[in-house]
């Protein structure tokens, strides 16, 4: 069993925890090693989690999506 999860998830996978205060643990170098910082906004901000749809697609989509629940 790992006694700090968060710290091993963080320090051997090398993936960034949503929880903030798990890298309070961390050594500042391991971090710099694994491309991580303990602000989440310099890992968030120049994130694109959305890119906006054309209207076309969107359309097109949803009509997609209409005739599939409604069995083809």
């Amino acid at each position: 069993m790992v006694r700090n999860p968060r710290k091993y998830i963080i320090e051997e996978f090398g993936y960034w925890h949503c929880n903030a205060r798990s890298f309070d643990d961390v050594r500042s170098e391991r971090l710099a090693e694994l491309g991580l910082t303990r602000n989440p906004a310099d890992t968030l901000d120049p994130s694109h989690f959305l890119v906006p749809q054309t209207h076309e697609l969107e359309t097109r989509t949803n009509a997609d999506f209409a005739e599939i629940t409604a069995g083809f």
